[in-house]
């Protein structure tokens, strides 16, 4: 049973810049993997990225109870059919990105509705401000999509250098537990044993204890 009402309704306006795009969808119906080429409508005017309900029927895609209702609505404010209820999760989609001129695949998350027939998809505003950092409107319209977050860790070793420079080497450190005694705790003692040449028992000796 679903729960409570969402407070906030989710609209699909008739304003705003609409395109298709043509995208690879992937999705595994028991245990084989499906593959689909569609044309998306992209939808700036549209709250919410939406599967037709009847599409996700023929086509066997799982999907999930939502854990509260969603409203979702028309133009006119009127409750859209058999929407609000469930999602489709586990979606694999492939779109071509503009800038880099390479496929990238997206999970998809999605609402559920009844919509007019011609187009099962529609990319809503959610998912554009998710994926997209731009929509180019001259003809072909198309997606620039979001980059990888890229992290580039740099490492200055120069003062590590400098402290290998002024030190000696250690031939051998052994990390073990003392059996034969015990402190008066009934505890085993920890030690490390260092073993080295003889050239180095001054070293051995500023060791701190």
């Amino acid at each position: 049973m679903v729960g409570n009402t969402d407070a906030r309704a989710k609209v699909l306006k008739r304003e705003g810049l609409k395109f298709l795009v043509l995208v690879k969808l992937s999705w595994l119906y028991e245990a084989n993997k499906r593959e689909l080429y569609i044309n998306a409508l992209v939808d700036t005017g549209a709250e919410a990225t939406i599967w037709d309900t009847d599409f996700v029927e023929q086509m066997m895609m799982s999907w999930v109870k939502r854990e509260t209702l969603l409203r979702l609505e028309s133009t006119n404010s009127s409750i859209l059919k058999r929407s609000g209820t469930v999602q489709v999760k586990n979606i694999e989609m492939c779109v071509s990105d503009a800038r880099s001129g390479k496929n990238k695949t997206l999970d998809l998350v999605t609402e559920v509705v009844y919509l007019e027939p011609g187009c099962p998809l529609i990319l809503g505003f959610d998912w554009i401000t998710a994926q997209c950092d731009k929509l180019r409107v001259t003809t072909p319209y198309s997606l620039e999509l979001k980059r990888a977050l890229e992290i580039k860790e740099e490492i200055d070793f120069s003062e590590f250098g400098e402290i290998l420079e002024q030190s000696c080497y250690i031939s051998l450190i052994y990390v073990g537990k003392w059996k034969s005694k015990r402190l008066l705790t009934g505890k085993v003692c920890r030690i490390i044993q260092i073993i080295v040449g003889g050239d180095l028992k001054t070293l051995v000796d500023r060791l701190p204890v």
